[in-house]
């Protein structure tokens, strides 16, 4: 398929067992709209129509876009959801049902430990954390790692841990160095190393021109709300404290506190140790990673091979816009002409 090119968008829905084996069409579901955003704990969700009450089981719900163009067919997934029906509408012989859909993750987020979890020094911590989403019978699309737990690593049931399952899978993806948990549309969970945008190649680019795939109205920002000119790099043992500290004092720097006229301060908190000169350099470097400021471009297209995550390159010479940019978030409108997205694009730009 040349999703360059114009063509004609379906839409099927499928009923999936929690194997992930799909047990048959269903119908009724006349469209809704998909949303997945990389900052949401669960990833993903859909609202949905239905002209009829659905009954899932214990199964989940998958969606593909069926496109044809010159002869050509391809099938996309779009997503595999739980499944919930939150009301029914009755209109003479016509029942409107709303269909909410959540991602799978929620299945991890709504479940909790009953005891405090200890995993021991030396574990593996990808696949203590693989564990964690197949013990409640979800299926892993996995990264291996050799990464290991240097210290003994305790998950407790109070405070703001709370003994959710998908806070501690995300706690040790993090020591990992990894992504936190997210969904491929066929509904496994994904854990995978974490890899700056910067790294990556695009996967697809919007360019201006006759085979333009995206309408011409945008909306382009740069916010500079947090944007500091204060960095404190904390250092916290049981004793002893210090603190180091960076400030832009620099007339000629736009963030600095004497052109704001405020102080904008960063806080980060290590539980170490470290000499008030280590103190003072991590926060020097710091500085610089909290004077980026967000540039953002949300934009409607037809679909393209591009999902939250990826990395896309804009090209549109006549609004001045030609760079790299990171989907944060995306908004499919399920029914559309063209399976039409809203994308969310971001890009970090550092002072020089």
């Amino acid at each position: 398929m040349d999703w360059h090119r114009p063509f004609e968008a379906s839409y099927r829905f499928m009923s999936v067992s929690r194997d992930g084996n799909e047990t048959g069409q269903v119908d009724g579901i006349t469209g809704g709209t998909l949303t997945v955003n990389q900052d949401s704990a669960v990833y993903e969700s859909a609202d949905l129509k239905s002209s009829m009450k659905l009954d899932m089981g214990n199964g989940f719900l998958r969606c593909y876009l069926d496109a044809t163009q010159d002869g050509t067919a391809e099938s996309v997934c779009l997503g595999t959801w739980d499944v919930s029906i939150p009301s029914r509408s009755i209109n003479g012989l016509i029942d409107a049902c709303p269909v909410y859909c959540s991602g799978l993750l929620q299945e991890l987020q709504g479940d909790s430990f009953e005891d405090p979890v200890m995993v021991p020094a030396g574990s593996n911590i990808v696949s203590y954390a693989k564990g964690i989403c197949e013990g409640i019978g979800l299926q892993v699309n996995v990264t291996e790692s050799d990464s290991v737990l240097g210290t003994a690593w305790v998950f407790g049931l109070d405070g703001e841990q709370g003994g959710s399952k998908l806070r501690a899978l995300n706690s040790l993806l993090s020591l990992a160095g990894y992504s936190s948990a997210s969904t491929d549309p066929m509904g496994n969970v994904v854990l995978k190393p974490y890899q700056n945008p910067t790294d990556r190649n695009p996967v697809w680019t919007f360019e201006e021109g006759p085979t333009a795939t995206f309408l011409i109205e945008a909306e382009e920002e740069r916010d500079t709300r947090d944007v500091a000119n204060v960095v404190l790099a904390i250092y916290e043992a049981d004793g002893s404290t210090t603190v180091g500290t960076a400030t832009d004092d620099d007339p000629s720097s736009p963030y600095s506190i004497q052109s704001r006229g405020y102080r904008k301060v960063a806080k980060y908190t290590y539980r170490d140790t470290a000499t008030q000169a280590q103190a003072d350099a991590r926060a020097a470097e710091l500085l610089s990673t909290a004077q980026s400021v967000i540039h953002r471009l949300t934009l409607k297209h037809v679909h393209c091979p591009a999902r939250v995550g990826d990395v896309v390159r804009v090209v549109w010479p006549s609004k001045r816009i030609n760079a790299t940019f990171s989907v944060r978030a995306q908004k499919v409108e399920i029914g559309s002409a063209g399976c039409l997205t809203t994308s969310e694009l971001r890009r970090f730009e550092r002072r020089s």
